[in-house]
């Protein structure tokens, strides 16, 4: 092994470095016969996309670390993170409303002559991460069924739009990947 081919005493284990303004997010060095190579690995919507850049054919470890940062953000550039918003705002399989974030829900409550009292409403909810979580009920008795929906799609609508706009770091998953 030459100078021009060892691994920097700087690097640790996982990949990271500690030199100041290095980013190697999503890369990871593996130490193999034939000097190893720089693994990348980046999540977006669920889809990994991976490549390995080996020292051998790069010429160096630095060569190999270098090609890897430029195809890593190329693929940040092709597949940018979502915003907050439209995570927050993705169907998932278990919406039967079909608006995130609103549901038909049935309180109960004890009346003092003992006799119970159910009412049903439309409701709507921040996302989940949000504090203070805070949410909108609207009588389907008062307003009607279709009406309450809407109020309820609107009150969602109102809560996602007042999160700041604002991504996730970079090569971090969200919950909703």
């Amino acid at each position: 092994m030459t100078a021009a081919t060892t691994l920097p005493s700087r690097l640790k284990q996982d990949g990271a470095s500690d030199l100041p303004g290095e980013d190697l997010t999503c890369i990871r060095f593996h130490a193999q016969p034939g000097l190893g190579y720089w693994h990348v690995c980046v999540l977006r919507q669920g889809n990994s996309r991976a490549k390995g850049f080996p020292v051998l054919r790069h010429g160096s470890v630095e060569a190999a670390k270098l090609a890897a940062i430029a195809w890593r953000d190329e693929v940040f550039a092709m597949h940018p993170l979502p915003s907050r918003q439209e995570v927050v705002q993705r169907h998932r399989r278990n919406n039967t409303s079909g608006a995130p974030g609103v549901f038909r829900n049935c309180s109960r409550r004890t009346r003092s002559n003992g006799s119970v009292a159910v009412y049903w409403h439309w409701e709507a909810r921040t996302p989940e991460g949000v504090r203070p979580a805070k949410k909108k009920a609207f009588s389907i008795a008062r307003y009607g069924e279709a009406l309450a929906f809407e109020l309820a799609v609107r009150a969602r609508h109102e809560f996602v739009s007042a999160l700041e706009e604002q991504a996730p770091q970079p090569g971090h998953s969200t919950s909703a990947d």
